[in-house]
């Protein structure tokens, strides 16, 4: 995998804290990793928003076809 530069602003104190934390050999590998953490939580938010999304349809489908066979399957046996 290739690399690329790229030029950031963060808080000042955020920046201070990183610095006193992440010697500077560590520091891209750790930037890195929490992007790829953060990216796959965002991914994972959003899958579970279309599945929340398909459930909620297909729950309103599944609704109007108990409704609809209800109906048949009372038809006529009050008679």
């Amino acid at each position: 995998m290739g690399t690329e530069r790229l030029n950031i602003t963060i808080p000042t104190e955020i920046a201070e804290k990183f610095k006193r934390k992440i010697k500077p050999r560590k520091r891209s590998a750790f930037i890195s990793d929490a992007i790829i953490k953060s990216l796959n939580e965002i991914e994972k938010k959003q899958l579970n928003d279309l599945m929340t999304e398909g459930y909620l349809a297909r729950n309103e489908d599944d609704k109007e076809l108990i409704s609809d066979l209800e109906n048949t399957i009372s038809d006529g046996l009050d008679d």
